[in-house]
């Protein structure tokens, strides 16, 4: 995973615990809710569980008093944002055509531990009350890439994970021995579709990344996609002050686009390169309405 974020240009740091409580009105001022067995978070705010055809489904909770689904594989994912509520009683959101969520949280009156090492900031330890979301939890992707119907879903320690509860850190540096390649549409750069990709040095592989946003109806679909090409993937040449570098990624991108610029960052990328994402939606990376940019950098994540 942190080797996918590595394309990125901009990522926000994430150090806080995945589905972390807020503070308790029941809490002494100067205990930390979740810092003691005495005191733990009431609910997970959020759950994980297995869904159809080798995706996990991720619910959790996004601004605006808004829910997010998300539906994650090997190669991508596909995130679903609608009007809802997560709270330390359940969750409940309305998602159309694509399901339901209408689940309390139940405890079982444990309380469990979770404990994880971080790089810096040694071990951090949360305590939880344990038990089970109950009622509806139905979801089908589009076009019904994956699936889940359940009634119950456990509380389980792999919700957590170091990543989420340690945090990264980006450091780049300009020029460097990488090269990074962000295109989208001409006019709007990063939205709704946005191609990347990253090559750590000269003969590495190279990460490539897709993000395409669409509105249907309430619901927000953000689709992600990735890969890892081989060195010969990208290629350049340079002549006269010009440089140009023909891309072709692997499934689940498709076609290929050549990156022309004359002088300066921005260039063209003429081609037919597109992307199928997770939930077959189908974007095209290139052509006369996209426009690129090329930096040669380095680029290193380094674990909290």
């Amino acid at each position: 995973m942190l080797k996918r974020l590595t394309i990125l240009t901009v990522i926000v740091v994430c150090t806080v615990f995945a589905f972390s409580a807020g503070a308790s009105a029941e809490a002494p001022p100067e205990e930390e809710v979740g810092s003691t067995s005495t005191n733990p978070h009431t609910s997970p705010l959020g759950l994980v569980v297995r869904s159809s055809d080798g995706y996990w489904l991720t619910v959790n909770s996004a601004k605006a008093g808004r829910v997010q689904v998300e539906a994650s594989g090997a190669d991508g994912s596909v995130t679903y944002t609608a009007p809802g509520s997560v709270s330390d009683t359940g969750i409940h959101a309305n998602f159309g055509k694509y399901g339901q969520i209408d689940m309390r949280w139940v405890p079982d009156g444990q309380v469990r531990e979770v404990r994880l090492k971080c790089h810096y900031k040694g071990v951090i330890r949360h305590f939880y009350d344990t038990g089970a979301y109950v009622g509806t939890l139905r979801f089908k992707g589009g076009d019904g890439f994956t699936s889940v119907d359940t009634q119950r879903v456990a509380w389980s320690r792999t919700w957590y994970h170091a990543l989420y509860a340690c945090g990264f850190s980006l450091g780049t540096g300009e020029p460097g021995a990488g090269v990074v390649i962000n295109a989208g549409r001409r006019g709007h750069f990063k939205t709704p579709v946005h191609f990347s990709l990253y090559r750590d040095h000269a003969g590495a592989k190279v990460d490539y990344s897709a993000h395409f946003d669409q509105k249907q109806g309430r619901v927000k679909i953000t689709r992600e996609a990735f890969a890892e090409g081989g060195t010969h993937s990208l290629t350049f040449t340079g002549a006269n002050g010009t440089t140009s570098a023909t891309i072709s990624p692997p499934a689940p991108f498709y076609g290929r686009a050549t990156f022309e610029r004359a002088r300066g960052s921005k260039g063209t990328l003429p081609g037919n390169l597109g992307v199928e994402f997770p939930d077959h939606t189908k974007a095209d990376l290139a052509g006369k309405g996209f426009e690129a940019a090329l930096r040669f950098e380095s680029i290193n994540v380094s674990p909290g």
